[in-house]
């Protein structure tokens, strides 16, 4: 194939799957394991968090009925020196089965891979996620942070380290109570795959 016709294969692929999953009902189970001895939920300076997550699902549609089994593991830790905070997070999710499109593993967006702003643009059976950043304070209520990243979404295992898609990025941060951790976040992210995107939220990236 050339890069045409493989892209146009890709996309074809990808609307028969989405036209597929429209008028389907998912039902699931599943179990919950999760640690967090974090200071703050929304703006952590000490402390970390592992979270597991797999779900057992049954998936109907016009075609029939399906099973697919869906698990997320997330781990965050967080150091505070001095006045700035050490962040670092590590990122796997995976999914096997008639898994529907909305449900399949991605990362990007506001947390993942910042580079990328949508978050269904790169998606598979398995993808995972490792950035770290150092958030530190200006002057006044002003903030800043820059951090760094790397993953992928494939759908095949062997694949899983190759041609993986990294992220450089910085942001602004301003205060908006003086004695809370509440921020405002203005974050760019540039990927080594041209992808790049702007960020404005309140809570931090993880």
């Amino acid at each position: 194939y050339t890069d045409i016709e493989a892209r146009d294969e890709m996309l074809q692929t990808y609307i028969e799957k989405i036209l597929h999953d429209s008028s389907c009902t998912s039902f699931g189970i599943g179990l919950r394991l999760r640690r967090d001895t974090r200071d703050n939920n929304d703006w952590p300076r000490s402390g970390s968090l592992f979270d597991y997550e797999i779900d057992g699902w049954n998936n109907s549609n016009y075609s029939g009925w399906g099973d697919f089994v869906t698990m997320t593991a997330d781990y965050r830790k967080y150091i505070s020196i001095k006045k700035s905070v050490l962040a670092a997070q590590a990122y796997l999710s995976t999914a096997s089965g008639d898994t529907p499109i909305h449900l399949l593993p991605t990362f990007g967006g506001t947390r993942l891979d910042r580079a990328i702003g949508h978050n269904l643009k790169y998606l598979g059976d398995i993808a995972w996620f490792t950035q770290v950043e150092w958030r530190m304070p200006l002057f006044w209520r002003l903030g800043a942070t820059v951090f760094t990243g790397v993953g992928k979404a494939t759908d095949k295992a062997k694949d899983v380290l190759q041609d993986a898609h990294g992220v450089v990025g910085a942001g602004l941060r301003f205060k908006v109570f003086p004695k809370s951790g509440m921020n405002i976040r203005l974050d760019y992210g540039r990927g080594t795959h041209g992808d790049h995107g702007f960020y404005l939220n309140v809570k931090e990236g993880f």
